[in-house]
């Protein structure tokens, strides 16, 4: 038997009565009903019970945060799922930077050495064997006087240096003649005392009495021994000319030497205290067209490393001025020991720079407030970007010890700025172009991924939010939608959509507060797109295929006088919002539900018939076919039934509610079954009643749906 009743609002407390009314008859029925056999013990009884109820809508089986509802009421399906997110380290990521130098030996100087040699008179004429006939103290014409030489001058350096073997170096040698005569053809020679090699051997063709002449010799390629011989190997002079002169055997030539700008490529020598390095540089960071001009570091190292091959210890000191934290200028200063055994001595430390902040417009802020050339490229520097500047000095002193040094001898220093990560940056981030692809799951229920449903109406925004400090486009080159389930796929039509403008957002000057994005979006609807072929497959995976252009179309400013900026929070952000209103077109929509089955007071054991009453109250614009079944949950097991007609009739106005009552008679095993039931399965599928003809879906309608049952119950009389 089939019950149908149509009801308006107003007949709902007649409806109502009704029902009371049918269920005062039915009790009253059961107690007149009852026959009592004379012959036997047993009492039948009839009773109406209710067994549960639930109601079924989509606010069940579609997640709250995909809700939402229009201004008349029709829900409506609302997804914002987040495409891409651009992170800082995207636009700018700041290289590794290293710097290096050193100081060979060809860098280190030699003091200046002078050294004294003189012959008297006195030893002339003893040389020449004048000496019996011109005393001292006498007064007379000298005679001319022909190859004079001198034996060997013994000189000592060996306090200065024991042997170098020079790049670069120069000899002067003196001759001073206070005689009183006048000096012509002297040929001076140097020589190395170990094996008498020739240093130098100069010859001067006049010194005057009382005068003196100098030659200057280049010992560039030469080894200079500490240990040196000197000889006049000849010297002539044509006397006095028959003038008579006091003669004073402590009148001397003589012969000075001075060696100086020694660079060696190998000494064994006493080294004076220097400066090996003294000079302002620059690290440069290569990232392209961008020019930053000042960055705060939210993490980063500053490595250091020391090399010393040189046998005395090596003073350095690393300043860079444009690196400070809280008005203290990063500068290390430190000593590193002497080689040991031609064994280098090594230094490493690493410095975390860590919420410093580093000025990259180089030498210029600095020299332009010293108003010195602290780099000494002979002028006071412009600023500039991208560059850091440092400074940098490596100094011995001298320790009075005879050191050995070898052209392989040097100090080197290299450092490296890494893994440094701006907290904030400004400049100017340059123009780039960045490809934007991937895609982007949407959390659709499944009852709408297996419908098939024809929309009316929907939309879809692609919105951009910008909180870098740049103007930027996006353009849409591809956005391919699929609904996974059933292998759909619609490509969005893009061909009307032009580059989405961003702007550049306002600097708040400090990483404590939020940079207030600047934000666009595309709206796409049946105008200037296929958006509801797209929608109405319910796709739940987003394809998407972008290009970001930043700063386009902007000139690059002056050095040093940019004004973009980034944070190390700031992001740049694309979301997708969709809007489905449910107003559609509806083919295999099902809503299901499981509720428990209330049979606490009912003995199934003592049921000898009966009949379940299914009674539904339909208020949506739809037909729905039914399929029902009692579960078990602890055997897991499911026993289906079947109805006849199993089909609720949709409503055509919104404020009816179409009533469908349907009975089903018990059988033996359906009662076996429902002893041991816990819970009733109900899926409503529907199809719209008007074949092609859109239906609206509001929030506050269902299905709802009430079970109970009128059993025949044998009862003993004697229980």
């Amino acid at each position: 038997m089939v019950i149908s009743v149509n009801m308006d609002q107003n007949g709902m407390k007649h409806t109502k009565y009704l029902l009371h009314s049918f269920q005062v008859v039915l009790l009253i029925s059961l107690m007149f009903s009852c026959k009592q056999q004379t012959d036997e013990l047993d009492w039948e009884i009839e009773a109406l019970v209710p067994l549960g109820k639930t109601s079924l809508n989509l606010d069940d089986i579609i997640p709250d945060s995909l809700l939402g509802e229009s201004n008349d009421g029709i829900i409506t399906l609302v997804f914002d799922q987040a495409l891409y997110e651009v992170e800082p380290i995207e636009l700018l990521n700041m290289p590794d930077t290293h710097y290096q130098f050193r100081a060979y030996l060809d860098s280190i100087k030699l003091s200046a050495i002078e050294l004294e040699e003189q012959v008297t008179l006195g030893d002339i004429l003893t040389e020449s064997g004048f000496a019996a006939f011109i005393p001292n103290g006498s007064t007379m014409a000298l005679p001319a006087i022909n190859g004079i030489s001198s034996s060997d001058i013994q000189i000592n350096a060996s306090q200065y240096f024991t042997t170098m073997t020079l790049s670069e170096g120069f000899l002067d040698l003196t001759i001073i003649n206070h005689l009183p005569i006048n000096i012509t053809n002297l040929i001076f020679e140097v020589m190395n005392a170990s094996d008498m090699t020739v240093i130098s051997r100069d010859t001067f063709a006049l010194i005057l009495s009382n005068s003196q002449e100098v030659k200057t010799i280049s010992l560039a390629g030469k080894t200079v021994e500490g240990q040196l011989v000197a000889n006049i190997i000849n010297m002539d002079s044509p006397g006095t000319g028959g003038t008579p002169v006091t003669i004073n055997y402590s009148n001397a030539i003589i012969s000075r030497l001075k060696v100086y700008n020694l660079r060696p490529y190998e000494a064994t020598a006493v080294f004076p205290a220097q400066d090996l390095v003294n000079k302002g540089d620059k690290v440069y960071f290569n990232i392209g067209e961008i020019e930053l001009d000042y960055i705060e570091a939210i993490t980063g190292f500053l490595s250091i490393q020391s090399y010393n091959t040189i046998e005395d210890p090596v003073h350095f000191m690393y300043k860079l001025p444009g690196l400070t934290n809280h008005g203290d200028t990063f500068v290390v200063n430190g000593t590193v020991a002497g080689a040991q055994n031609g064994v280098a001595t090594v230094v490493d430390q690493t410095h975390d720079v860590s919420g410093y902040s580093l000025d990259l417009r180089g030498a210029g802020p600095f020299e332009q407030a010293s108003g010195n050339d602290l780099n000494m490229n002979g002028y006071i520097d412009n600023d500039t970007i991208n560059t850091a500047f440092l400074l940098a000095k490596v100094s011995i002193d001298s320790t009075g010890n005879l050191i050995h040094l070898s052209l392989q001898d040097s100090f080197i220093f290299r450092s490296a700025l890494t893994e440094l990560v701006p907290l904030y940056a400004t400049g100017f981030l340059g123009r780039d172009t960045l490809p934007i692809v991937g895609s982007a799951t949407l959390e659709l229920p499944e009852i709408l991924r297996k419908a098939n449903i024809g929309l009316e109406k929907t939309s879809l925004r692609i919105q951009v939010s910008n909180q870098f400090g740049f103007s930027n486009e996006i353009a849409i080159n591809q956005i391919k939608a699929t609904n996974t389930f059933n292998g759909q796929s619609v490509n969005l039509d893009v061909s009307q959509l032009p580059a989405l403008y961003v702007g550049k957002p306002i600097d708040p000057l400090t990483a404590a507060i939020e940079v207030v994005p600047t934000q666009n979006e595309y709206v796409l609807n049946e105008q200037n797109s296929n958006i509801t072929a797209l929608t109405e497959i319910f796709p739940d995976l987003i394809e998407y295929d972008f290009t970001l252009y930043v700063n386009p179309g902007v000139t690059p400013p002056p050095l040093g006088q940019g004004t973009d900026f980034i944070y190390n929070a700031s992001r740049l952000k694309a979301s997708l919002n969709m809007e489905i209103p449910l107003e559609f077109v509806a083919n295999n929509l099902s809503l299901s539900d499981t509720f428990p089955m209330d049979g606490s007071s009912t003995d199934f054991s003592a049921v000898k018939s009966g009949t379940l009453y299914f009674i539904f109250d339909n208020q949506y614009p739809l037909d729905a076919s039914l399929t029902i079944q009692f579960i078990d949950t602890i055997s897991n097991t499911a026993f289906p039934v079947s109805l006849l007609p199993n089909t609720l009739l949709g409503v055509e106005d919104s404020e009816v509610t179409h009533r469908t009552i349907l009975e089903l008679s018990l059988t033996t095993e359906l009662i076996d079954y429902l002893s041991h039931a816990t819970g009733v399965a109900v899926t409503a599928t529907f199809n719209s009643s008007q074949a092609g003809s859109p239906v609206k879906i509001y929030q506050s309608k269902s299905i709802a749906l009430s079970l109970s049952g009128k059993f025949t119950y044998t009862v003993n009389s004697e229980e």
